[in-house]
């Protein structure tokens, strides 16, 4: 018998069969061929597998770490937003002012976890805050990028995974509330023909309600006309309007009145005025305005004269009226300059009025006589009359051209006729009023942005464009 051969099995006829050794060698080697092919493969889907799932771990993180930085934007820009600044603050103010303010807000509360806000008079710090229950949090650092821009930077983490978003705030002064017409706390109530337009464009005669106490935010009767759109604070307030009232040119019922009433409009509280620069011009205390063709100039009206000026009588310069005190213009009384008073607080207007009849006017600054004593006062441009716990009520046939006039309250009723080169300010609760004949234009031609007597507050805006992730 062969060496390469033995016996394997027997066949039928009894012969020996033989099998050979060298074949069944080929089929082990085959089979461990196939068996280190599998492997590989095994191997080589394990790495993919294992790689596949690093790289979703590492997506997710990155996602997650990209929320929070969203996130973290998303709370430090609520809060600086909210910041009060006091006016005209300095890019240094404003950066302490923020510190102190983020550091009211954040310190001790359970999302800082024992942690505090770090202020080093150049940055300010902020430590990790934890975002929901999906791991992440967010750390940031605000700094002074120039003059008039805040930097924050918000770094977003999740795992060992950050990302890092960016966004400037521009330092600017917040004169919004002097883009409207007409500013009032109370609600607006108009009636007969009275009318507010534009001279130049529609939206000078718009109107901003700032209070939350009536859902009637607004109630035109009669034939009244407002060329601009009307907007309030109230997000659930309404308009109630007459059949024959317009509202930028429509009719209650124009499907488009909807597009011009605004409800719900978040604008800066109205300022009070500081009348304390007008109030040192005026030198010249008067108790007697009796007397027919009177000219007088820079005066103080102390208190309790309630003086009638009447009989041609003309005030050029500042009026400075002293609380409590009733004045009354009639006549053909006219005052050439601007009236202001004390600020008496919200609740005393029944001893504090101001009253416009007979054919008496106010005008502004461009009236003065060219004379050297009224130089200083020239350059204060763009307020006619402050009168802050004052009610102010103007009838008959009286004649406005002047700047902003605010008061505790405003009335125009009878054949009132002004153009007004600002806007109509009432701060108390009672109503806006207009009715009878008058007529009111608002002319923004030659306005400044902030009428002089105001001080406005300095706000952070987002400068959107200025976003950055990295």
């Amino acid at each position: 018998m062969s060496s390469d051969s033995y016996p394997c099995a027997i066949n039928p006829s009894g012969r020996n069969a033989f099998c050979s050794k060298r074949r069944k060698g080929s089929a082990l080697v085959i089979a461990l061929m196939f068996l280190g092919l599998f492997a590989a493969f095994a191997i080589v889907c394990g790495t993919v597998g294992s790689t596949t799932l690093s790289q979703a771990e590492n997506q997710s993180e990155s996602q997650q770490a990209r929320l929070s930085a969203e996130s973290g934007v998303l709370y430090l820009s609520y809060l600086l937003k909210q910041c009060p600044l006091p006016s005209g603050a300095t890019p240094q103010e404003t950066l302490e002012s923020a510190a102190t303010y983020l550091t009211e807000q954040l310190n001790g509360s359970g999302a800082m976890k024992g942690a505090s806000l770090i202020y080093d008079g150049a940055e300010i710090l902020v430590p990790g805050i934890s975002i929901g229950q999906f791991g992440g949090a967010f750390f940031g650092v605000i700094t002074l990028a120039d003059d008039d821009t805040i930097h924050v930077s918000i770094t977003g983490t999740a795992g060992g995974t950050t990302r890092t978003i960016a966004l400037n705030f521009e330092i600017q002064t917040d004169s919004r509330i002097f883009e409207y017409g007409v500013v009032s706390d109370g609600r607006i109530v108009m009636g007969g023909n009275a009318s507010l337009m534009g001279a130049n464009d529609p939206s000078e005669a718009n109107f901003y309600v700032t209070g939350q106490d009536a859902q009637e935010v607004f109630q035109l009767g009669g034939n009244v006309s407002i060329e601009g759109d009307l907007y309030a604070g109230l997000s659930d307030g309404y308009a109630t309007l007459a059949s024959n009232v317009t509202v930028a040119g429509v009719s209650w019922d124009d499907p488009s009145l909807s597009e011009h009433l605004h409800f719900g409009t978040d604008i800066t509280p109205v300022p009070r005025p500081d009348t304390s620069v007008f109030i040192a011009l005026a030198t010249n205390v008067v108790t007697d305005v009796s007397g027919s063709g009177q000219i007088f100039a820079n005066i103080v009206i102390p208190p309790n004269t309630n003086p009638t000026f009447s009989s041609d009588v003309v005030v050029n310069g500042v009026l400075y009226i002293q609380s409590p005190n009733h004045v009354t213009f009639s006549g053909k009384a006219t005052v050439n300059g601007i009236i202001v008073t004390d600020d008496p607080g919200p609740g005393e207007t029944a001893n504090n009025t101001i009253t416009f009849a007979g054919q008496s006017s106010l005008n502004g600054m461009e009236y003065l006589p060219d004379d050297p004593e009224f130089d200083a006062l020239r350059s204060l441009t763009g307020s006619t009359l402050l009168a802050p716990g004052f009610d102010v009520n103007f009838t008959g046939q009286f004649e406005q051209s002047g700047g902003t006039m605010a008061a505790e309250n405003l009335t125009f009723s009878g054949q009132a006729e002004a153009t007004v080169m600002g806007s109509l300010i009432s701060y108390g609760t009672t109503a806006f009023q207009m009715s009878g004949q008058a007529n009111i234009t608002i002319d923004r031609s030659s306005t400044p942005a902030i009428p002089s007597g105001f001080s406005v507050p300095t706000v952070l805006r987002p400068i959107v464009t200025s976003y950055e992730e990295y």
